[in-house]
């Protein structure tokens, strides 16, 4: 759904106003560098030890006439207001984002920057604490979606229903949209919360570009939280990776369906086993605009 993977930058308005709700607690040691909400650097003992030492030497020297500040954060734990054993992605060191160690929203502060209108709900996703960038889902992904959800059997309607271009819920850091799933029913309809990755049999995205970055990034945190089976639907490469057997932060088993091809994938809730035929996906009777580009 985009070109490549982007970091959603905030202004210094936007900054200020998340910390005058809250949304980023007062005692928060985070900055803005670039229009990314990074946290501040934890000193070490040692760094503790060297400031509390060089403040004692400069209030000998200064004397009385001037108040020196040293020690150790007021709030130390407000470095990370998240847990970071739940996290796949280390943003610290990631390649994408180094070396800025980048904040991470919960799920409750994304939800309150969309209900205050500082990110957009259908323009943003939020991936391990962070808030990425995506293009609106164009009518080529929307119309692929609607033709593979024809393409596919049926599902068991006790069993599992089709979920079209709505949000998943992924641990407490996470929620993605998803361009098709198929997810367990629940007796409110998802009327109270999105499906969690429990709930997901299968998670399809379609990407025009950028499919390798996004699949990286997002694949890990499918896996994690339970979602049974991932594909790509790559239509610039013209091809279909699924997924399956998540075990970790990845999955087991991978495939990859070219055209010609056709497929055998396995999904729980659907009956039979799905056939996949990559040409019936990429059409260009359906899809012209699809086809790639003559050599």
């Amino acid at each position: 759904m985009v070109d490549r993977l982007c970091v959603r930058r905030f202004n210094v308005a936007e900054y200020h106003e998340m910390k005058r709700l809250g949304i980023l607690p007062p005692q928060a040691r985070v900055e803005l560098l670039d229009g990314m909400v990074t946290d501040m650097h934890r000193p070490t003992q040692r760094e503790l030890e060297v400031i509390a030492q060089v403040a004692e030497v400069l209030a000998e020297k200064l004397g009385d006439r001037t108040t020196i500040h040293a020690g150790p954060p007021a709030h130390p734990e407000a470095y990370a207001t998240f847990d970071p054993t739940l996290m796949v992605h280390d943003w610290a060191v990631f390649p994408l984002t180094a070396p800025l160690p980048l904040h991470r929203f919960s799920i409750a502060e994304y939800r309150r920057l969309i209900e205050v209108g500082i990110v957009p709900s259908k323009q943003t996703e939020l991936i391990d604490g962070v808030v990425f960038e995506m293009a609106l889902r164009s009518d080529r992904v929307r119309g692929i979606a609607a033709h593979l959800q024809s393409l596919l059997p049926a599902p068991r309607s006790a069993h599992a229903m089709w979920w079209l271009g709505k949000p998943v819920q992924l641990g407490p850091y996470s929620e993605v949209w998803s361009d098709l799933a198929l997810v367990q029913p629940r007796e409110d309809g998802y009327a109270q919360g999105p499906p969690t990755g429990a709930d997901v049999s299968l998670l399809i995205d379609i990407r025009d570009a950028g499919s390798d970055e996004r699949q990286a990034v997002e694949w890990p945190v499918y896996a994690r939280w339970g979602v049974k089976a991932a594909w790509l639907i790559d239509v610039h490469e013209r091809r279909i990776l699924a997924g399956r057997d998540p075990m970790g932060d990845a999955y087991t088993v991978v495939m990859i369906c070219e055209e010609p091809e056709t497929i055998d994938i396995p999904v729980d809730g659907i009956q039979p086993d799905v056939l996949v035929s990559a040409a019936r996906v990429f059409t260009a009777a359906t899809y012209p605009e699809a086809r790639r580009a003559p050599e």
